[in-house]
């Protein structure tokens, strides 16, 4: 999951913020430290959906919530892709493991997009 964002601001407690042109925000814990604009990746398995309508969608310094709504549900043996479209109208894929409930997300459902701002990397 690739993003192109634009450093905004200075880093607070060791967090950088960084903004996509479809004003998305995003935090990063990185060393790395560009001064204007950088590649932002998430990899797909470090990214946690939380249903928002249940009050899960916690957002702080430490965490990045984005939210988004499921476009597609994918069992794929062990796993399970599912496709979420973010409100900027692009898309982020998270693979979870498959379990014998699935994976509690259908199709259409608001969710948020939870990663930690330690997994997101910069390029």
């Amino acid at each position: 999951n690739w993003f192109q964002g634009q450093r905004r601001g200075q880093p607070h407690n060791g967090v950088i913020t960084y903004v996509t042109n479809g004003e998305l925000e995003i935090r990063t814990r990185s060393q790395l430290d560009p001064q204007g604009s950088a590649d932002l990746c998430v990899r797909p398995e470090n990214i946690e959906l939380v249903d928002v309508a249940a009050g899960g969608a916690v957002d702080d310094l430490a965490h990045n919530v984005l939210p988004g709504v499921v476009l597609d549900v994918a069992p794929l043996g062990a796993d399970v892709h599912v496709v979420v479209e973010l409100r900027d109208k692009s898309r982020v894929l998270v693979i979870r493991k498959n379990t014998a409930k699935g994976s509690g997300f259908v199709t259409g459902q608001p969710v948020g997009a939870r990663f930690s701002a330690s997994d997101v990397l910069i390029f």
